[in-house]
């Protein structure tokens, strides 16, 4: 099995990502890089805070275990703005969402969840978190770099804030068709804070 902890958007900031990406969807193809993008499906959106990887039955079920207790991050506000692509420079490999609010509370979310799942010697990244919601990936790279990004940067994106009170731990069932995102358990925050 494949798993990650994410939190989930609002409905709100979902039905802001479909308008956005029915937006980008018909821009980039003016552009001729329409095709190259594979986009997240609206039930697949979420904002991972760790990815897990494959793991064996029992590696997972000893994952989901430590997932049932409360996470010491007290519940906080999340919006969302702006639209961007990584990397920062040269051919886009992920178009996504930005933060505007609750980012340190998102960030010592992340922190949280990495060291709950420490003892299972889950990697954790080198780089920075960098939290996003990701709305597609670029089959293979585009020339038209700075073309996409003004575009992005123009773009209008604006969600408002939701109440992040859980995260998820999903398992990814990969098929022809992508990907599919079963919860196997939510884990909320902590109710003191």
């Amino acid at each position: 099995m494949r798993l990650f902890v994410a939190v989930d958007v609002s409905e709100d900031a979902r039905r802001t990502a479909v308008g956005v990406t029915r937006r980008l969807t018909r821009d980039l193809e003016k552009l001729g890089v329409g095709r190259d993008i594979k986009w997240v499906p609206a039930e697949n959106l979420h904002l991972t805070l760790q990815f897990i990887g494959p793991v064996d039955e029992e590696r997972g079920a000893a994952i989901e275990t430590a997932m049932r207790e409360p996470l010491a991050t007290g519940a906080f506000e999340l919006g969302l703005n702006g639209a961007g692509a990584f990397p920062p420079s040269g051919a886009p490999r992920v178009i996504w969402i930005g933060i505007s609010s609750g980012m340190p509370e998102l960030q010592a979310l992340h922190a949280d969840v990495e060291a709950r799942l420490a003892p299972f010697g889950i990697e954790t990244e080198q780089r920075a978190f960098a939290a996003h919601l990701t709305l597609a990936r670029f089959r293979q790279p585009s020339p038209r770099g700075a073309d996409i990004r003004r575009l992005l940067s123009d773009m209008p994106v604006r969600a408002e804030p939701w109440t992040v009170d859980r995260v998820t731990l999903y398992e990814s069932k990969l098929s022809p068709k992508g990907p599919k995102y079963l919860p196997v358990r939510y884990t909320v925050l902590s109710p003191g804070r």
